[in-house]
């Protein structure tokens, strides 16, 4: 059997500019006995070499900064223009191509095949090698339990196994379960046609919770306390404002999002 167990200063950027490549929607202002459980806690490590581990929170969102990174940052806390929104807890993301599952289960201890279920070795072989079917974990699909396994690793095809990925400070939350299917492949050039599947959106407030504002210094007279009835004088050195700018690519989808 399959056992798996559920862990359960304001500034605000004045634009939001979501963009995607050609063809998405653009937005803006925006043996099984040797199954082990779940672990308790978000692992850490590579995922490559002698290990399939990869932190859940660990996203392969590669970030740039077109206008450079500022110097100075402001130590106070971006929040989102609309309240009635919040990045999701849990996306799916590519994370190996053929040969590094092949690879590292030749040489290491198991790992993860979603973000809170941890396969051994020959585990990863059954499905992923031999073709053997096994436990979505995926509740948003009652009607599919079961996930058809894969032939050497589908060595030889071009597209990438995905798998999910947790937003960092979430992984203990019953959100995180939403992305549960095991990892699963994709041709290249596509996306998943899942719920949880990367979006323009995504990868905005991926950018967004890395914006940096640097801080601006206003000087005061008096400078300690002000006094009643007497005017207090606050002031700023001329200088010039530029956009903060960062720029968020998933890596082998084409999705990418600009936040300024």
């Amino acid at each position: 059997m399959s056992r798996s167990s559920k862990a359960t200063s304001l500034l605000t950027a004045s634009v939001l500019v979501v963009v995607a490549t050609p063809g998405i929607a653009h937005a803006f202002g925006e043996d099984d006995e040797s199954k082990q459980p779940s672990r308790p806690s978000g692992p850490s490590g590579d995922a490559s070499g002698k290990s399939l581990m990869a932190s859940v929170s660990n996203s392969k969102i590669k970030l740039t900064y077109p206008g450079g990174q500022t110097a100075k940052a402001s130590v106070g806390e971006l929040k989102s223009v609309d309240p009635n929104w919040e990045p999701p807890a849990c996306w799916y993301e590519p994370v190996f191509s053929p040969k590094q599952p092949k690879d590292a289960v030749a040489t290491g201890e198991g790992g993860l095949v979603n973000a809170h279920v941890w396969w051994s070795n020959g585990l990863w072989v059954d499905h992923y090698e031999k073709g053997k079917a096994d436990s979505n974990f995926d509740p948003n699909r009652p009607g599919d339990t079961t996930a058809d396994g894969y032939k050497k690793y589908n060595l030889g095809k071009k597209g990438m196994f995905w798998r999910s990925t947790v937003r960092k400070g979430m992984y203990q939350d019953a959100k995180a379960w939403d992305c549960g299917r095991i990892m699963f492949w994709q041709d290249e050039g596509t996306i998943p046609k899942d719920k949880n599947a990367p979006t323009p959106e995504t990868l905005a407030a991926f950018a967004y919770d890395k914006i940096r504002v640097p801080d601006t210094e206003i000087e005061l007279k008096p400078e300690d306390k002000s006094t009643v009835n007497l005017p207090t004088w606050a002031w700023l050195d001329k200088t010039t404002f530029k956009d903060v700018t960062v720029r968020a690519d998933l890596p082998g989808t084409g999705l990418y999002a600009v936040t300024t």
